[in-house]
């Protein structure tokens, strides 16, 4: 059983993988359950039912126990964090798996002490604590987990959906945006302000010319980079994929990241980088030509990175590092190899 606090009305990058996973274990002879809160106007349901889940709607964490009692799972795998220590009150002897995806952003003393009691009751309870990235797993650690029960698994993507585009594609994906063949175009994905908005922002009124494209975020922030000339703002990406094809780089400015699978797709996609000089950057794309660092928070750098990326003009190493390291095939059979140890 899989008990995730996903609150996207689309799939994003989370319920592909959910289900490359659950098709992985039906598969293999296993049944496969989804609990998940129920988010109005949400379209990933059927996705999950097509990979062979069972799916459950619940809205409330006190909804979990009467589930958990109904199904009587032999492995929980709980993801994010509002049903973590429910799945684990709840267990009735069955494997108890949390999967750390994002950082702790409150770092205020309260927060630190409850975060600090938490881990502490997951470490002595839980079978593991999965972790996406070494990063994560020393913040783990930190916040007093236990070492020994910390796995990494890296997030997966789909690398055959995630591809080059071919000249058509290519030329299709930025028609559709009104971008011109001769128009040079930097994508950002906004959504919370440690994704460096306003460094984004504050770089591309350095690079006359050049047009942004963004995906995400508040009203207030995507009507700052409207008043950008020729900037392309959508509220949110349907298919994030056509954005990658259309685009001749990415702007990766967070100042933190516990994964970041826009790192991932836009390598998959052939897109070189501008990425901010943060931890996760160096364990998923050390040593990659096509990723062009800056300091965190530096627009002036941010502004040459993207003119040095747009120059790059092989990216197949990126391509390649993803098809081995982060194929989501791969993240999924080390998900079953985990629950079979």
């Amino acid at each position: 059983m899989q008990v995730i606090d996903y609150g996207g009305t689309t799939g994003g990058s989370f319920v592909p993988a959910l289900g490359t996973l659950g098709r992985a274990a039906v598969q293999r002879g296993h049944e496969f359950a989804v609990v998940a809160t129920a988010v109005p106007g949400a379209t990933w349901h059927q996705e999950v039912r097509d990979s062979g889940a069972s799916l459950r709607l619940i809205d409330a964490p006190t909804e979990l126990a009467g589930t958990l009692a109904e199904l009587r799972p032999d492995f929980i795998h709980a993801h994010f964090t509002r049903y973590d220590l429910p799945a684990l009150r709840g267990a009735r002897g069955a494997k108890v798996f949390w999967h750390v995806h994002s950082h702790r952003e409150d770092s205020s003393a309260a927060a630190r002490a409850r975060a600090w009691v938490k881990y502490r009751a997951l470490g002595r309870g839980v079978t593991a604590l999965v972790a996406v990235s070494q990063e994560i797993a020393h913040e783990i650690v930190a916040w007093s987990g236990p070492a020994a029960r910390v796995r990494v698994v890296p997030n997966g993507i789909d690398v055959d959906r995630f591809r080059p585009p071919g000249p058509a594609e290519r030329a299709a994906a930025r028609a559709a945006l009104g971008i011109g063949a001769a128009d040079r175009v930097v994508l950002f994905f906004e959504r919370v302000a440690y994704k460096g908005g306003a460094t984004v922002l504050a770089a591309l009124g350095l690079l006359p010319g050049v047009r942004l494209l963004v995906a995400g975020g508040s009203a207030a922030a995507r009507a700052a980079f409207e008043a950008l000339p020729g900037a392309i703002v959508r509220e949110r990406a349907a298919d994030a994929r056509e954005l990658y094809w259309a685009a001749d780089a990415l702007a990766f400015a967070s100042d933190r990241e516990a994964f970041g699978y826009v790192l991932v797709e836009a390598m998959a996609c052939g897109l070189p980088i501008a990425a901010s000089d943060i931890p996760i950057v160096d364990e998923l794309c050390d040593g990659l030509a096509s990723v062009v660092r800056f300091p965190v928070g530096d627009a002036a750098g941010l502004a040459r990175a993207l003119e040095t990326a747009m120059r790059v003009g092989d990216t197949a190493a990126g391509r390649a590092r993803v098809a081995e390291r982060f194929n989501v095939t791969g993240w999924a059979d080390a998900m079953l190899r985990l629950y079979e140890a």
